[in-house]
């Protein structure tokens, strides 16, 4: 087992509240798990930190997403999303996997009275390595959005996809619809 933080770079998001962006190209992390945390496309401004890497996204109720650059994040109310960057190349499907461990396996740790952060996550551990032949097809996982309405109007519709990625950490598999 190794920590979070020797696999991944364990960096805060910041940016602003979706209601004061452009509509634009990049695409705007908000908690939860619904439309894969995908809020909606921005245009960021110049200090905005935009991810220009595969990562995870975990949200301070320690539910994580995996998510293709580039991105902008932020939580509901102002509270903070963790970005886990991976410190050496990983495909979609390994960062499928580690998401799973941490849905599965960490997430029972934290709630609104104890969320989670980076100082809390960094030391939990996770398995040394994640499958490679793990596949998880992110972009078909991902909701579609019109990015020509406007944002208050933007329909979300999540595509359904199907997976079953083995957890050695909680030693089941994980079922996703």
């Amino acid at each position: 087992m190794k920590t979070i933080e020797a696999l991944f770079e364990v960096r805060n998001a910041r940016s602003r509240a979706f209601a004061d962006y452009e509509p634009g190209e990049v695409a705007f992390i908000t908690n939860g798990l619904t439309n894969n945390g995908v809020l909606g496309f921005v245009k960021p401004e110049s200090r905005d930190r935009v991810f220009r890497a595969p990562s995870l996204v975990v949200s301070a109720f320690c539910e994580a997403t995996v998510h293709l650059p580039p991105f902008v994040a932020r939580g509901n109310g102002g509270s903070g999303l963790i970005v886990l960057v991976p410190r050496t190349a990983m495909t979609s499907g390994q960062l499928a996997y580690y998401a799973a461990c941490i849905n599965e396996a960490l997430r029972w740790r934290f709630s609104w009275s104890r969320q989670a952060n980076a100082e809390r996550i960094r030391n939990l551990t996770l398995p040394d390595s994640a499958p490679k032949d793990a596949e998880f097809p992110v972009l078909a996982a991902m909701p579609t959005i019109s990015r020509k309405s406007p944002r208050t109007h933007w329909t979300p519709r999540l595509r359904r996809v199907g997976l079953a990625i083995p957890c050695s950490t909680c030693d089941r598999a994980t079922t996703t619809n």
